[in-house]
């Protein structure tokens, strides 16, 4: 939905998309799902691993909490120049799909439109605005972890060693996600419009991402940055809480393992 909404050119609201949407069937909301579901393990890992890395030697920190909140902004958003590089194919494939109204669309699924983007323009076809992605990626990584640790020290009070309790950190993950996206959304609206352009370069509507930002604005005013925010808000508190209970669950477990 909230692609489909970025990318209209209509002004719709989130209930005339699930309407438009649901005229090809309970199928319909799932299209595109493969290239996330793939994608997420490598996407997370990716992230975690370059977070982790950065404030380990970067900032010699044994753990983000050792750290003041500006050092884990940073951390973060150089973590999200390397995780861009695993999720810009992942949201373009995604993206691509998703724009396809029904049965009968160019590919077949995610798989189907990678293979037919290496087939046609080798591995940069699967990196189509990427400069959008980093554009996205670095800031809203940034305030992500940044909000997390924030809120996570409030619970923590003056022991910055203290475990959470799974509800506190579903609320600290909730509220990172929903600062992630209201941060980074009008960046976010960019790069669907990038990504949902023609796969051939001589072809693309959008010459550059500050073209794209002034025909958005040109063609849409203010507004047009923040259409389908609706949706993606109410995913993103329940998705992000749930994904830190299991990376803390797994901390957990590696320092069990290597104490």
């Amino acid at each position: 939905l909230k692609v489909r909404m970025q990318t209209s050119q209509e002004n719709v609201n989130i209930f005339q998309m699930i309407k438009r949407t649901a005229r090809h069937g309970p199928l319909e909301f799932y299209k595109g799902a493969a290239s996330p579901l793939i994608g997420v393990s490598a996407r997370h890992a990716v992230l975690l691993f370059c977070y982790g890395s950065i404030y380990t030697h970067l900032f010699h920190a044994n753990s983000p909490s050792e750290l003041p909140l500006n050092k884990v902004f940073m951390s973060g958003a150089l973590a999200g120049i390397g995780n861009a590089m695993v999720e810009g194919p992942v949201d373009l494939l995604k993206a691509k799909v998703q724009m396809q109204f029904g049965k009968g669309g160019q590919y077949s699924g995610s798989i189907d439109c990678g293979r037919h983007l290496v087939r046609q323009y080798g591995l940069r076809g699967l990196y189509q605005a990427q400069i959008a992605v980093w554009a996205r990626n670095i800031p809203a990584n940034g305030v992500y972890f940044c909000t997390y640790e924030f809120f996570k020290r409030f619970f923590q009070g003056e022991d910055r060693s203290a475990r959470l309790s799974e509800w506190q950190t579903f609320i600290c993950g909730g509220m990172a996600g929903l600062f992630y996206w209201i941060g980074c959304y009008p960046l976010d609206v960019v790069k669907s419009a990038m990504q949902t352009d023609h796969s051939d370069p001589t072809k693309r509507q959008y010459r550059s991402f500050p073209d794209c930002v002034r025909q958005i604005y040109q063609k849409k005013g203010l507004g047009g940055f923040t259409r389908g925010i609706t949706p993606c808000l109410l995913r993103s508190f329940p998705a992000n809480g749930a994904a830190f209970i299991g990376i803390e669950l797994a901390w957990k477990i590696m320092d069990f393992f290597d104490p």
